[in-house]
């Protein structure tokens, strides 16, 4: 079972080319039967998704783009927080605003409370714990709206959601038909409301320039990554490494909207793993030699144990830095986390070892030896569709946005090619 199927194919609105490589089980399985999953594919991503996937004959059960009971509105306006009141005043039960940005996801939940109108927060960058507080308050309706990226969205199946909302605007008709798909699942009256106005609508046609690189820009980048870490022509480490995104745009005088989308296409086509929000593990190193280290120990009855059990766990722990994990550590050692990191800190400040602790960062993973552009032009025709498909699909936005002569569900159902009557 394959879900998301839209992103096996380069016209889907999440192409990921990584996802051609599923069609590998009829290699392994070829008596398997497969079914593909997807809430938004055109004809063309549809018959895309059956060749990708060799899928021989295959049944196609489609429902209808057509929802009755969902209105769906335009609402230009300079004073978007004041529309927010207005909408907010007649509405009281279940909603979702769908923003931009983190921050704005906080921003318009205080000012929303501010105003006695009860709202959550959720945004990919909150912990686990902090989701589910904000997703179990919403859903309980202790605070019947929630502002979110389109990080809330697997799994929100809320039934008597009214109203849903685009604070900013959606990515492509896609994604908006997916979030306002979140709004009336229980068959009763709801709506979906483009909030946007004359800025919205301007920079929304100059993000393609503003935001996505070209393909010689992509190239600069990922030869510049190779010179960052200092990795020579023909050379693969397959070590992860940390990454300051910022760092490495000021070294190179980059554009970091830019270098952080031509970072996520590099990714995707497999010439590198970026992970923006890695944690990366703990790492240390013994700066003194064998012998110091177990003089030391002997002489700390405390840390021997510790010492001795941190020795036993991580070879070429005296020539390199390696990764640690302090609560395997401290089951080994029979003490808690609490003591392994006093100790490690203790050991640091006695110029003992290096200790960089976990933290939450970017990092890097090269998949490709270091070839410069020749690595880049064995992709170059799929990354140049790629950026003309994104173009595409923001052209095929702001169209939608702005007719206003033809009824908004007709405009869906053409878009999807399914005829209206």
């Amino acid at each position: 079972a394959i879900d998301e199927a839209h992103c096996i194919s380069e016209w889907g609105h999440d192409f990921r080319p990584s996802y051609r490589n599923i069609s590998v089980l009829r290699e392994i399985k070829p008596k398997a039967k497969l079914i593909a999953l997807t809430a938004t594919a055109t004809k063309k991503v549809v018959d895309d998704i059956v060749n990708s996937l060799q899928l021989h004959q295959p049944k196609i059960f489609k429902k209808s783009f057509y929802r009755d009971n969902l209105t769906y509105q335009i609402i230009h306006s300079d004073d978007k927080l004041s529309k927010l009141n207005q909408i907010f005043t007649k509405i009281k039960e279940p909603s979702i605003i769908y923003v931009n940005s983190r921050k704005k996801t906080q921003e318009l939940a205080n000012y929303l409370n501010a105003n006695n109108f009860l709202a959550s927060f959720y945004h990919g960058g909150m912990s686990a714990d902090e989701k589910k507080s904000s997703y179990d308050n919403w859903f309980s309706e202790k605070t019947p709206i929630m502002v979110a990226t389109n990080a809330f969205g697997m799994g929100i199946d809320k039934p008597n959601v009214r109203v849903v909302i685009h604070y900013n605007l959606p990515y492509s008709v896609e994604n908006y038909i997916q979030e306002a798909g979140r709004g009336g699942r229980d068959g009763k009256k709801a709506f979906s409301i483009i909030l946007t106005n004359k800025t919205d609508l301007e920079y929304t046609k100059e993000i393609q320039e503003r935001t996505y690189p070209d393909l010689q820009e992509i190239k600069e980048v990922h030869k510049k990554l190779y010179q960052y870490f200092s990795i020579a022509k023909g050379e693969l480490i397959t070590d992860e490494f940390d990454f300051i995104l910022i760092d490495f745009c000021d070294k190179y005088g980059f554009n970091i909207v830019k270098t952080f989308n031509a970072l996520q296409i590099l990714s995707s086509f497999g010439i590198i793993e970026f992970n923006p929000n890695s944690r990366l593990k703990s790492r240390i190193q013994f700066l003194v030699n064998s012998n110091r280290v177990l003089q030391f120990s002997e002489s700390n009855s405390q840390l021997e144990n510790f010492i001795k059990t941190i020795l036993r766990l991580y070879t070429g722990i005296f020539e390199k830095e390696v990764t640690i994990d302090e609560f395997f550590v401290a089951k080994k050692a029979g003490i808690t986390s609490k003591q392994v990191f006093k100790h490690l800190e203790m050991l640091e400040n006695q110029g003992v070892i290096s200790y960089h602790k976990s933290c939450k960062n970017a990092s890097i993973l090269f998949l490709q030896p270091r070839e410069d552009d020749k690595t880049i032009n064995l992709f170059s025709r799929e990354i140049k569709s790629y950026l003309k498909h994104k173009k595409l699909k923001i052209n095929d936005l702001i169209h939608f946005i702005e007719n206003d002569l033809i009824c908004r569900n007709i405009q869906i159902l053409n878009y999807f090619d399914e005829k209206s009557n």
